[in-house]
């Protein structure tokens, strides 16, 4: 083989080499971004979660303040309509 030709062979086994790792390097950065997409996806489901684990919480239960004899007014009400 001739100096030239080898030189050529040489640059196109080269260039495939190249190729091929930013090939593999393209790849890995779109699961990189699928990942980061997922982590940040989850850190927000976990703020949501304990925002509302922390509103239920400290949210009073206003219907612990009416007892039962408040509404009995109404329902006599109901009954002398009828």
């Amino acid at each position: 083989m001739s100096g030239k030709l080898r030189q050529k062979i040489s640059n196109a086994y080269a260039a495939s080499k190249f190729h091929a790792l930013l090939k593999r390097r393209e790849e890995e950065g779109k699961k990189n971004g699928l990942l980061i997409a997922l982590i940040i996806l989850a850190a927000v489901a976990v703020i949501v979660g304990i925002v509302l684990v922390i509103h239920k919480v400290s949210k009073p239960d206003y219907l612990e303040d009416f007892e039962d004899d408040d509404f009995e007014d109404f329902d006599d009400l109901e009954d002398a309509e009828d």
